[in-house]
């Protein structure tokens, strides 16, 4: 998460190209590690002892690099927070989608419609 913090706090980076990188690491990377994920933020949202400092872990930090995005292509504060959560959450869906389905191309092409809707041209 660090690499991908770094990368966006730069005003010269284009951030479609860098969500677009990243998203491929990290749904490369959910095919193994993903049923893990999910399950243990399962147990995060049961409160299981092993698990509850996911709780702080899983979402918050996550937002802020996206929260980000949106501020320097325009959003105002609040708009750019619920941009940067419904950002997430389509990500984690279609992170669960590729790992049930194997649909890749699917998946692939949904994330980049969401950034080009969300982003747009630079």
């Amino acid at each position: 998460m660090e690499w991908i913090c770094a990368l966006l706090r730069d005003r010269e980076t284009d951030s479609r190209a860098a969500l677009r990188h990243y998203w491929r690491q990290v749904s490369d990377a959910a095919v193994t590690y993903g049923p893990l994920f999910f399950e243990l933020s399962g147990h995060a949202m049961q409160g299981r002892a092993h698990a509850v400092s996911l709780r702080e872990s899983l979402i918050q930090p996550w937002l802020e690099p996206l929260e980000l995005i949106f501020q320097r292509r325009g959003s105002d504060g609040a708009q750019a927070a619920v941009q940067a959560r419904i950002s997430l959450a389509v990500a984690r869906g279609l992170l669960l989608d590729l790992l049930l389905s194997g649909d890749r191309a699917g998946v692939d092409a949904a994330m980049g419609h969401l950034i080009d809707t969300e982003l747009g041209a630079r």
